[in-house]
């Protein structure tokens, strides 16, 4: 909201996400989808759901998750693209990580919190399936939503829009430049706020070098484990693959 300039109208902008949802219950069929509905807490899920259901839908809920190592280097490059410092993501010139609280910058970016939110609210009604996974349908992941939740074709659909990670060098030098210059400065844009604007000529994609990993290493072994708890030995064992070239 501050990004897009909206937060004087907030109200304003809520009223018309709601209609716009409202306006949405006339179809026959729905897919919603946002993976920050699994961090609605047990009574805001109960609103949604009944919500639904009193417009006469039948909720089937599914999700998609992800390796946590995998899906943890996701969210950071994301969160850099977006314009935060992530202070001991790093070139290798920059020999000494900051003194820093590291649950800070990883704890809201992780998935066993979601996870067991939509599995205490929904049970065994909810289906999990790997992310990686999804890979196998030749239309990737919206291909296999389309043909195994709305039984659809995928072919029938035209594919226009990608989600194209950016490589390594560019995430850290962006992340550089936030360090500075972030997107905000409190609750206002920072406008010499500086985002590349095109790939850099550097194929590898963004991962953590060995010593990133090692701080948050146990961190990630206690996701691991809870994911463990909640489904057993369905999850794979995890690999990791560090970036070798900013040691």
């Amino acid at each position: 909201n501050i990004n897009w300039n909206l937060g004087d109208t907030l109200q304003k902008v809520k009223f018309s996400y709601q209609k716009q949802l409202d306006n949405l219950m006339k179809s026959e069929n729905l897919l919603l989808s946002g993976e920050d509905l699994s961090l609605f807490d047990t009574d805001e899920l109960s609103n949604f759901v009944n919500y639904l259901d009193d417009n006469d839908f039948e909720v089937l809920p599914f999700a998609l998750f992800r390796n946590p190592y995998s899906f943890l280097c996701s969210s950071l490059q994301e969160t850099i693209r977006n314009g935060t410092y992530i202070p001991f993501i790093s070139f290798k010139f920059e020999s000494t990580f900051p003194e820093i609280e590291i649950l800070k910058y990883i704890n809201y970016l992780t998935q066993s919190k979601r996870i067991q939110n939509l599995k205490t609210f929904f049970g065994d009604q909810i289906l999990f399936y790997r992310f990686e996974d999804t890979f196998k349908n030749i239309y990737g992941p919206v291909g296999f939503i389309l043909e195994n939740f709305l039984k659809l074709d995928p072919s029938k659909f035209n594919y226009t829009l990608t989600n194209t990670g950016k490589n390594n060098l560019y995430i850290r030098l962006q992340n550089f430049l936030n360090k500075s210059q972030p997107k905000f400065i409190g609750a206002k844009n920072n406008k010499n706020f500086y985002l590349i604007q095109k790939q850099l000529n550097y194929g590898k994609k963004f991962l953590l070098s060995e010593r990133e990993y090692t701080l948050i290493k146990d961190y990630l072994e206690k996701i691991q484990n809870i994911l463990k708890r909640i489904w057993g030995t369905y999850l794979r064992k995890r690999i990791l693959i560090f970036q070798k070239t900013f040691l």
